[in-house]
C-alpha cells in the first residue's frame, strides 16, 4: 500500500522483488484480491522487451496445518521493431526465465543503485561504513571483476591454507632422519640374518651328506631290515599268552554249553507234558466268564436298586386311608402299578443271582488250568532264554576259535624274525647303531630346518619392512617439497589477494578518482546550495565531510536532514556522470524531500532540474504540494471503490 506501490509493482514485474524488505509473493497481493498481474514494456534501442508477471494465492495445507501462499507464473519476450518478429526468451521454469531476464537488465539492487532512490534508503550510502562506500563505488566504477577475483582466490586459498595447516604439524627434517635411521638397522639386520642363512644351509648340506653316507654303510650289509629282538621277544610272549588265554576260555564255554543244553533237554521234556491249545481256550473262556460275571453284577445291581425304589412307592398305600376307593389318582395308580412289576424284578434278580454262582463254579474249575499255563509259559520263557544263552556262547567260542590261526600266523613270523636276528646278531647290532646315528641326523636336520625357515621368514619380513622404510622417506620428501610448493603458491595467493582486496588496486583506483567525484559534486551543489561535499581518505578509510564557508570540514554523517538529503542526491548525480556503467534513461526518486525544510525547498528544486537533465524520464513520488510546480506531469492516485486508482 501507499505511493510507493506504483513503483513496486514496476519492479516486482521486473525482478520479482520489490524495494520494501518482502519476500513472499503472497504479500505482494492486495489483500482484498485473490490475484495480481502486471505487463511492463522496455524498449531498448530497436528492441521492445515484455515483461509479465501473474501470482495467484492458493491454499497449502502441511501436517494439519493451513496457510496462505501464492503461485508465481511469469512470461518474458522480445519484439524486434525493424522485422517485427517475437521471440520467445522464457525458461524451462520460472528461475530460469528470472535469470534471463537478469542477464539483461541486471539485479533488482543494480537498479535501486543506478536508477532509484527509495524513501528510506536515500540516504543508505551516506550511512554507510567504509568497507560498503568501497564497494558501492566499486559498482559504479565497473570493478565488480576485482571483488569476483577476490572471492575466487579466498576460495581457493582457503582450501590451500587448510591443506598447509594439516601438514604443518610434522616435522618432516626429524621424521625423514629417525626412517632413515631406522632403514639402515633393518639393512644391517637384514645383512646379518643373510649370513646366517648361508651358515645354517652349509650345515644343513654337511648334515644331509652324513645322512648319505650312513646310508651307504646300512645298504652293504644283508639284505635285511633292523629288528628289535626285545620287542620280538616280549611279542612272542605276548602271542604264546593269548593262546593259552584262548585254549582256558574254550574249555570255560564248552563246559557252560553243556550245562546249559542239559537244562534246556529238561524243560523240553516237562513243557511236552501240557496240551498249550487246551489251556489257551481254558484262558479264553476264564476271560470270558470274567466278563460276564461283571455283566451279571450290574444286572443285579440295577435289579436290586429297582426293587428298592419300587418299595419305596409302596409305602404310599399304606398311608392313604381311602385305600382303592378312588381309582384315577395319580399317584396311587403309580403305586399300584409298581405293586404289579415288583414280583417280575424280583423273578429276574433271582435268575441273575443263579447265573452268578453258575459263573463262579465255572470260574473255580478254570482257575486251575490258567495257573497251569501260567507254569508253562513261565518254563518256554526260560527254554527261550537258555537257548539264547547257548547261542551267544557258541557264537563267542567260533570268535575265539577263528583268532587261533591268526595269532599262530603271527607267531610263526616273530619266530622266524628271531631266528634272522641270532643268525645276523653281529650285524643286526651294527646296523642298530646306525639307526639310531641315522635318527640323531634326521633330528638335527629337522631342527636346522626350521631354523632355517624361521631365518627365510625373518629376512623377508626386514625386506619388506626396509621396502616400507625406503618409500616413508621418498613420501616424507615429497611431502616436504609440496608443502614448501604450497607455502609458495600460498604467499602467491596472499599477495593477489591485497591486490584483489577492496583496500587494493580497487581502492588505487577509486583513490584516483575520487577528485573527478568531488569536481563533479562541486558543480552540482555550487549553484544550488552554501556548503560543499567531498570524500577524502586517509590511506585505509574512505570518509564524507561537509564543509560550510568559514569553517572546518566535518563529517556528512553529523550533517541536518536537508544537508545529508540534497547531498546524496548530489553524491548519486556524481556516481552515475562518472560510472563506467551503462545507465538508463529513467531516475525515480520516492519522498526525496521529506526531511527539507522551507529555507533548503527552493536549492533544492533547483537539483531537481539538474536531475531532469541527467534522464529522459524522471518520476517522483510525493505528497508536497511545493514540488507540483518543478514537475512537468502529474498522476494522481484517487480511491475509487476502496481500491487505489493511477490515471495518465
Amino acid at each position: 500500500s501507499g505511493k510507493s506501490s506504483v513503483i513496486d509493482s514496476l519492479l516486482w514485474s521486473m525482478f520479482n522483488n520489490i524495494s520494501k524488505n518482502v519476500r513472499k509473493n503472497v504479500d505482494i497481493i492486495n489483500q482484498n484480491k485473490e490475484d495480481a498481474s502486471t505487463q511492463v514494456d522496455i524498449q531498448i534501442d530497436e528492441k521492445l522487451y515484455t515483461i509479465s508477471r501473474k501470482a495467484e494465492k492458493y491454499t497449502r495445507k502441511l501436517y494439519g496445518e493451513e496457510t496462505t501462499e501464492a503461485k508465481t507464473d511469469v512470461e518474458f519476450s522480445v519484439l524486434d521493431l525493424t522485422t517485427e518478429e517475437t521471440e520467445s526468451l522464457n525458461g524451462l521454469d520460472r528461475k530460469e526465465t528470472d535469470a534471463n531476464i537478469r542477464r539483461v537488465f541486471g539485479l533488482v539492487e543494480d537498479f535501486l543503485l543506478t536508477s532509484m532512490t527509495s524513501q528510506h534508503g536515500s540516504m543508505q550510502f551516506i550511512n554507510e561504513g567504509s568497507t560498503k562506500r568501497k564497494e558501492i563505488l566499486g559498482k559504479f566504477l565497473d570493478l565488480q571483476q576485482f571483488d569476483k577475483k577476490h572471492k575466487l582466490a579466498k576460495n581457493e586459498s582457503a582450501a590451500l591454507k587448510k591443506s598447509i595447516k594439516s601438514m604443518e604439524d610434522k616435522d618432516f627434517g626429524e621424521e625423514i632422519l629417525f626412517a632413515d635411521k631406522e632403514r639402515v638397522l633393518t639393512e644391517k639386520e637384514l645383512d646379518e640374518k643373510k649370513e646366517e642363512k648361508k651358515k645354517i644351509q652349509s650345515k644343513l648340506e654337511q648334515l644331509q651328506e652324513e645322512l648319505s653316507d650312513l646310508k651307504v654303510q646300512a645298504a652293504t650289509g644283508p639284505k635285511t631290515s633292523l629288528i628289535d629282538i626285545k620287542q620280538v621277544e616280549k611279542d612272542i610272549e605276548h602271542k604264546e599268552g593269548q593262546l593259552q588265554q584262548i585254549k582256558d576260555k574254550e574249555e570255560e564255554r564248552k563246559k557252560s554249553i553243556n550245562e546249559n543244553q542239559k537244562v534246556l533237554s529238561q524243560l523240553v521234556r516237562t513243557l511236552e507234558q501240557y496240551d498249550w491249545e487246551e489251556l489257551q481256550k481254558d484262558k479264553e473262556k476264564l476271560e470270558e466268564l470274567n466278563k460276564e460275571s461283571i455283566r451279571i453284577d450290574a444286572q443285579i445291581k440295577a435289579h436290586r436298586k429297582d426293587i428298592e425304589n419300587k418299595k419305596q412307592k409302596l409305602t404310599i398305600l399304606d398311608t392313604v386311608p381311602c385305600g382303592d376307593q378312588f381309582p384315577k389318582c395319580r399317584f396311587l395308580i403309580d403305586a399300584n402299578e409298581q405293586k404289579q412289576e415288583l414280583p417280575k424284578v424280583e423273578e429276574k434278580l433271582s435268575i441273575e443271582e443263579q447265573s452268578k454262582l453258575q459263573a463262579e463254579e465255572k470260574i473255580e474249575e478254570l482257575g486251575e488250568s490258567v495257573f497251569t499255563l501260567n507254569e508253562w509259559e513261565k518254563l518256554n520263557k526260560n527254554k527261550s532264554s537258555i537257548q539264547e544263552e547257548i547261542s551267544q556262547d557258541e557264537l563267542k567260542l567260533q570268535k575265539m576259535l577263528n583268532l587261533v590261526p591268526v595269532i599262530a600266523a603271527d607267531l610263526s613270523n616273530l619266530e622266524k624274525d628271531r631266528k634272522e636276528y641270532y643268525e645276523n646278531e653281529e650285524w643286526m647290532k651294527k646296523l642298530s647303531n646306525l639307526e639310531g646315528e641315522k635318527q640323531e641326523l634326521l633330528n638335527l636336520i629337522n631342527e636346522a630346518s626350521g631354523v632355517l625357515s624361521a631365518i627365510e621368514e625373518d629376512i623377508q619380513n626386514l625386506s619388506t619392512k626396509k621396502g616400507v622404510l625406503v618409500q616413508k622417506v621418498e613420501t616424507l620428501e615429497e611431502q616436504k617439497q609440496e608443502l614448501q610448493k604450497m607455502r609458495d603458491e600460498y604467499s602467491a595467493y596472499e599477495l593477489y589477494l591485497k591486490a584483489m582486496h577492496n583496500n587494493g588496486i580497487v581502492y588505487g583506483i577509486i583513490k584516483k578518482r575520487l577528485p573527478i567525484l568531488n569536481q563533479e559534486m562541486s558543480k552540482i551543489l555550487s549553484n544550488i546550495v552554501n556548503f560543499d561535499v567531498f570524500f577524502e581518505d586517509d590511506g585505509k578509510k574512505l570518509d564524507i565531510f561537509i564543509k560550510h564557508p568559514k569553517y572546518d570540514p566535518r563529517p556528512l554523517e553529523l550533517g541536518s536532514g536537508a544537508e545529508k538529503s540534497i547531498a546524496s542526491i548530489a553524491i548519486r548525480l556524481a556516481l552515475i556522470k562518472t560510472s563506467s556503467l551503462p545507465v538508463g534513461d529513467l531516475f525515480i526518486m520516492d519522498e526525496p524531500a521529506t526531511a527539507l525544510d522551507e529555507e533548503n525547498m527552493e536549492g533544492f528544486s533547483r537539483i531537481l532540474e539538474m536531475v531532469k537533465n541527467s534522464f529522459k524520464t524522471v518520476i517522483i513520488i510525493s505528497h508536497l504540494d511545493a514540488l507540483k510546480d518543478v514537475v512537468d506531469e502529474q498522476i494522481s492516485i484517487e480511491k475509487i471503490d476502496g481500491f487505489a486508482n493511477v490515471k495518465f
